[in-house]
């Protein structure tokens, strides 16, 4: 089945191959968005990867979905690992002292229909949202604003009674480098088969699952490649594990999407309320501090 194209470690198709196999399931499980943005959607197979994209319908009660929230989430323990971008001669070792989780794929558009369908009180819709090669439930969900990126996370956070956020720039880090000296979540040599890049040639984003060679060693996918992703931490304070819930400062976002030629890990920089661009997306994390 397309399903486990997405689980195995040893994928039996090539990158372009695997992206139209995730399109095709995509559409069996969901439909199009506009499908999602009901009380109670009909869905044709559940997709377990993503539980939140079954939250406010009768999904959420089964007895799959609580297993399927705590696979969601990858743990990073706490402890001492390496910071900082371009050569190795400007890594630093870095402490973070409590342990925090990750999510295991960008938000997608199914799971950012079922916030849009429970928060009409303020329009959210991403820029690009009726664009056909930006509106596939599967795909990152992109061109939404770091403020539409935190409140999601709110959102979330409320359904599942968690402190859920943006990453910091040092989370997100320790997520894809693990604790050594890597360039890459993998290793350190690049080809498409582990990301999808601008070398990759897809020229759009990518559904979720459909680069495993790329996991992080915490089991976090597309940590780099895909879209960028929107982080908690300000232009200010780029050494600092504190994360901003509000800001009027420009804010961090990990690099690396589809349209990039990726080097290696680095982080930029963009006003918080832009979403123009069709490569900017965003996920979770939350920690857990003493």
């Amino acid at each position: 089945p397309l399903a486990d194209l997405f689980e195995r470690r040893d994928p039996p198709l090539p990158a372009k191959e695997r992206v139209q196999a995730g399109f095709a399931y995509g559409n069996i499980c969901f439909g199009s968005l506009g499908d999602l943005l009901v009380p109670e959607p009909k869905f044709h197979v559940i997709d377990k990867r993503i539980p939140f994209a079954y939250i406010g319908t009768k999904h959420q009660h089964e007895d799959w979905w609580q297993p399927a929230v705590e696979q969601y989430w990858c743990k990073c323990e706490a402890g001492t690992f390496w910071f900082g971008a371009g050569s190795e001669q400007n890594l630093q070792q870095v402490t973070l002292d409590y342990d925090f989780y990750i999510a295991r794929y960008p938000v997608t558009n199914a799971e950012y229909a079922r916030f849009i369908f429970k928060n009409t009180e303020i329009d959210y819709e991403p820029e690009f949202w009726n664009e056909d090669d930006y509106f596939h439930p599967l795909q990152p969900v992109v061109g939404v604003s770091w403020y539409s990126a935190m409140k999601y996370c709110q959102w979330l956070g409320q359904e599942l009674n968690l402190d859920v956020r943006l990453p910091t720039s040092l989370e997100y880090e320790r997520a894809a480098r693990h604790l050594d000296k890597r360039k890459f979540p993998w290793g350190n040599e690049i080809t498409s088969e582990y990301i999808n890049y601008v070398q990759t040639n897809i020229k759009l984003a990518s559904p979720l699952g459909c680069f495993p060679l790329g996991n992080a060693v915490c089991g976090a996918s597309d940590l780099i490649g895909n879209v960028h992703e929107w982080l908690s931490t300000r232009i200010s304070n780029i050494k600092s594990s504190e994360e901003s819930l509000d800001t009027d400062e420009p804010m961090f976002l990990a690099n690396g999407s589809f349209q990039s030629d990726v080097k290696g890990w680095k982080i930029f920089w963009d006003n918080p309320t832009s979403r123009l661009d069709r490569d900017y997306g965003f996920r979770c994390c939350y920690a857990v501090k003493k």
